[in-house]
């Protein structure tokens, strides 16, 4: 292969061990950490139990442990992930102008327009 394999991910990071049962704080910093990987070819989106990524395998990876380390240093004792993680060799990666979801909702969105009323 003569790219990284491309990886689209959903995580869930659950600190444990905190004050509060509250995680919008965690979830800000882990937000953060993402926004800085932006450059390193990480596509994020934050959902209402989890987070998706997209991006190089290698950077995949790197970006949850990245939010790992954030949340550790918040001081969360314990963190469970949940994470799922899909690659594809059929199909080359997106361009970084456009992902597979973004393609799709234009699409849908043409369609909707197209329809009759």
């Amino acid at each position: 292969m003569s790219q990284p394999l491309y990886a689209v991910a959903d995580f869930c990071l659950i600190p444990m061990g905190t004050p509060t049962t509250s995680v919008g704080e965690y979830i800000t910093e882990c937000q953060r950490v993402l926004e800085s990987m932006k450059d390193e070819g990480i596509r994020y989106e934050v959902h209402g139990y989890g987070t998706n990524l997209e991006g190089p395998f290698p950077t995949v990876s790197k970006a949850i442990e990245r939010c790992h380390e954030a949340v550790h240093k918040m001081g969360a004792q314990r963190i469970a992930t949940d994470i799922r993680i899909g690659t594809r060799t059929d199909k080359p990666p997106p361009s970084q102008e456009q992902t597979e979801n973004e393609r799709k909702k234009q699409s849908v969105l043409q369609r909707l327009q197209q329809s009759p009323q």
